[in-house]
């Protein structure tokens, strides 16, 4: 048991909430944008179709069904200390297909003739991505 005022403060590891919401780059700006993209494309709802084969250590892919059927959704994630380039096979998606960046929110290309996803991903990187 402790006397007096109790226990010290805790420190926050990113700074108090309301301050990190004003800034783009902050841990609680960035969740709330993932939340948001997952909330709009219904992504915990969707079924997870393929997990393609990858040779770069570290990545992981994994190819989801939007709830509306016509949409793919792709997460990839590079947890190793290295950045990766690679293609990956979509194979659920048209060749061809537009390639949108979800939370940068902008055009990522488009999916090969060979249903090839061209990826680049920084050292503990994910990219959200949507394939129309």
């Amino acid at each position: 048991m402790c006397s007096g005022s109790g226990l010290p403060r805790a420190r926050a590891l990113y700074g108090p909430l309301p301050e990190q919401l004003q800034h783009p780059d902050s841990f609680a700006w960035q969740l709330r944008k993932m939340l948001r993209v997952r909330a709009r494309y219904r992504i915990n709802e969707s079924e997870q179709v393929a997990l393609p084969a990858v040779r770069a250590r570290g990545l992981v892919v994994m190819v989801h069904r939007l709830p509306d059927g016509a949409d793919t959704q792709v997460t990839a994630v590079n947890f190793a200390r290295v950045p990766v380039r690679e293609a990956v096979a979509i194979e659920s998606a048209p060749a061809g297909a537009a390639v949108t960046d979800l939370l940068g929110e902008k055009p990522h290309g488009k999916l090969s003739q060979e249903k090839r996803l061209s990826l680049t991903l920084g050292p503990h990187e994910g990219q959200v991505l949507l394939i129309r």
